[in-house]
């Protein structure tokens, strides 16, 4: 998928993307973008409350960038934990996603914070 990325005002970044078909609800997260010499650096913030990819995030290239951080992670905080409704024959992350039975204590972190490995033996 390809995202052009084009400053829109001071705080915020607009973004065009092709459709992914990805539910984004609750999401959030960095974008980053590649320089010329191919490194990538965040240049903005988000937290998604629509189920398709956000078309904006707040900026990080500006003035003002740690009131712009702190209203993300207001938003974020505000929106109550969405649970998937689907089947999980294994461990239910903290953050939603499915671990596979066989995955389960296995030594290896597949959950963010780690649950797939608490009261192992």
């Amino acid at each position: 998928m390809e995202t052009v990325v084009e400053q829109c005002s001071s705080t915020e970044l607009c973004l065009t993307a092709t459709p992914s078909g990805v539910d984004t609800l609750n999401w959030a997260g960095a974008l980053a973008c590649a320089d010329t010499k191919g490194r990538y650096r965040a240049v903005g913030v988000y937290h998604s409350t629509a189920q398709s990819p956000p078309d904006r995030v707040t900026s990080l290239l500006g003035g003002g960038v740690g009131g712009n951080i702190a209203r993300v992670i207001t938003a974020g905080l505000a929106s109550d934990p969405r649970v998937p409704d689907d089947p999980c024959e294994g461990v239910r992350c903290g953050l939603g996603n499915c671990v596979k039975e066989e995955n389960v204590c296995d030594r290896n972190w597949d959950c963010q914070e780690g649950e797939d490995e608490i009261n192992c033996p």
